[in-house]
């Protein structure tokens, strides 16, 4: 068990970070000013934060205060002195034209400097906010402040001063015990959102604080524009790039005919191969190596990084890869071997820690590695829950630039990383280059192609990198897994059903589960979907899930957001299933068919050619 960081008897100063945000869907972008247009977009709070607000007033013990923190323009205001009528005690707006312009680590810099101001000991604040989600500031504020993490949280428990935390992974939930002071980000599970008290509704609270830059012990460089080591050198709008047929005339059985015959062609069309893997410069430059974290949370070698490695050889430009394994167990054979094949030619190796490293103790060796080729083009980290953690503290540490989910990227001649990224809940792509070296990004698993299978690989040069992970201020009590079979296997299915919000219901998803099952395909779901738990996490898809590349993805039910459909370009072919002949996915997809889910699906699933089915799937 753990003992307390601080007297219990002190009682708890609570922190709620809180992020006024405007509605995506509203805004335009300017591709001249590389910016958007906010102007006439209505504005909210962050609905997560609200969840963490709401945490914050189960879980106070009498006399204990707390206070919001919210960063952003004056037009917050308003919305922020709202809430007055939740039990909060204080409000804190920090507003400067200075700010303006802060990427992650400049906005997580501000925070940090505002918490230590407050004095507080727990700070509780929402995942990710809706018009950014690269759930980057908390772990970066946990950096600066050199405090204990937990993000995903979906329950949060007390006794005293030590906190109990159950936290979401793709493959399992933890429960660990902590001490404060800390930082943790809550998942959408883990409340409903803050809602008025009847008393407090009625009564006016106090003025809401509005605290400049100079109220703060922090220098005008550090934050801003210029403070930010990432900027947008370029926006543009994502234009969908399939043929958005809809069929919406005749019967169900004339609907599905005709879908499937547009479908066709594209089904039977062969994979497009991998370009070949052009070969290694003849000289292998410091200012071209692309460093790629290799190993998962639980320090073991992980397959999908292979994709990564491949696509540092094939993006050319002289570039070459680096693997970085913070393991349990020295570098295997089989790994070795899968690296070599994948062309990667030196390995950075901590050898065996058992258990394997914490996140900060991660955080530390990656830094360290990082200080002995501080001239390398950039990083890339898994865009997992664990990934975004560590690549957070890193560039918290190094004062480094870090994009969240890149799909893609350009290494310039001047050795300057432009990443690619969908921006605005995927309804833009920006171009965002890092100031600093390495430049860090997180990839999502499935953005790129599979890894090529090297006909001549070179051995690659094993660099040891002495590690000595010290003591955890988290104790872990249990893990419990949740990889749930019955939904299929994400990435190796030929066939995918995506079910949204209009499934209707957990039944909803049964249903199409039992359909997928027929044929061998494998379900996952929009964040929404996720979020109202219907599906477990690992299901989720999107620009902060998962990317896949089947030979048919079907979407059920699925509304078109282009947060959602940023899983869907590598895909073969893509149809949707949507009762609204107006929903936004039929521009986004090859074939759509208008009407009822319950009524298409059935006889679409039977018109499937075997070609694009897999073997049926047998119940765990």
């Amino acid at each position: 068990m753990l003992a307390p960081a601080r007297s219990a008897g002190l009682g708890v100063e609570w922190v709620i970070l809180v992020k006024v945000v405007p509605d995506v869907h509203q805004l335009r972008i300017d591709p001249e000013r590389r910016s958007l247009v906010r102007a006439g977009a209505p504005l909210y709070l962050n609905p997560l934060d609200q969840r963490a607000l709401a945490v914050a007033r189960g879980l106070r013990s009498p006399g204990e205060k707390v206070t919001v923190l919210s960063m952003g323009p004056p037009e917050a205001e308003p919305l922020l002195r709202d809430l007055y009528a939740h039990e909060v005690d204080r409000v804190v707006l920090l507003s400067d034209p200075a700010l303006a312009g802060s990427d992650t680590l400049a906005t997580a810099r501000a925070l940090a400097a505002s918490v230590t101001r407050l004095g507080g000991d727990l700070v509780l604040t929402g995942r990710a906010s809706t018009d950014a989600e690269t759930a980057q500031v908390p772990p970066e504020i946990a950096e600066l402040l050199d405090r204990t993490l937990l993000t995903a949280v979906r329950r949060l428990t007390r006794n005293g001063a030590i906190f109990t935390a159950v936290a979401e992974r793709e493959e399992w939930a933890d429960t660990v015990q902590f001490p404060l002071p800390a930082v943790v980000s809550v998942s959408e599970k883990i409340a409903k959102p803050s809602r008025p008290t009847t008393d407090a509704a009625t009564r006016d609270g106090p003025a809401v604080e509005r605290w400049a830059l100079a109220d703060l012990a922090l220098d005008r460089s550090t934050v801003g524009f210029d403070g930010s080591p990432t900027i947008v050198t370029a926006l543009r709008a994502d234009v969908p790039r399939r043929a958005g047929r809809r069929f919406d005339q005749g019967n169900v059985s004339e609907r599905v005919a005709s879908a499937m015959a547009a479908l066709a062609p594209l089904l039977a069309a062969p994979r497009v191969k991998p370009a070949r893997t052009p070969p290694l410069p003849n000289e292998l430059r410091a200012t071209r190596e692309m460093l790629v974290l290799v190993t998962d949370e639980d320090g073991r070698f992980a397959d999908d990084a292979l994709e990564a490695i491949t696509q540092v050889r094939r993006s050319g430009d002289g570039a070459w890869p680096s693997a970085v394994l913070v393991g349990r167990e020295p570098i295997s054979p089989a790994a070795r071997e899968g690296l070599a094949a994948a062309g990667c030619v030196r390995i950075y190796a901590t050898g065996r820690s058992d258990p394997p490293p914490d996140v900060p103790a991660t955080a530390r060796v990656i830094g360290a590695i990082l200080d002995r080729r501080p001239d390398a083009a950039g990083m890339i980290f898994p865009a997992t829950t664990w990934g975004r953690e560590v690549s957070s503290r890193v560039a918290a540490r190094r004062r480094a630039g870090l994009v969240g989910d890149a799909i893609d990227w350009t290494l310039r001649p001047d050795g300057v990383i432009a990443w690619e990224k969908p921006a605005f809940s995927g309804s833009a792509l920006a171009e965002v280059v890092c100031r600093t070296r390495p430049a860090l990004a997180t990839v999502a698993a499935g953005a790129f192609g599979p890894p090529s299978l090297w006909v001549d690989p070179v051995e690659p040069e094993i660099v040891p990198i002495p590690f000595t992970p010290g003591s955890s201020r988290v104790s872990w009590l249990h893990r419990s897994p949740e990889s749930h079979p019955e939904y299929g296997i994400l990435g190796r299915a030929p066939v995918v059903f995506a079910v949204g919000m209009g499934i209707g219901g957990p039944s909803g998803v049964e249903r199409v589960q039992q359909l997928a099952e027929r044929v061998g395909a494998a379900v996952g779901g929009t964040r929404r979907v996720v979020d109202a738990g219907w599906l477990p996490p690992q299901r989720q898809l999107g620009l902060t899930g998962r990317s896949l590349a089947p030979e048919l993805a079907v979407l059920v039910g699925v509304s078109g957001s282009p947060n959602h459909l940023v899983a869907w370009r590598r895909a073969k072919a893509l149809l949707a299933i949507n009762e609204d002949p107006a929903a936004p996915v039929f521009t986004s997809v090859d074939v759509g068919i208008v009407g009822p889910w319950e009524e298409i699906l059935p006889p679409l699933v039977a018109a499937l050619p075997a070609e694009a089915q897999g073997p049926a799937r047998t119940d765990p």
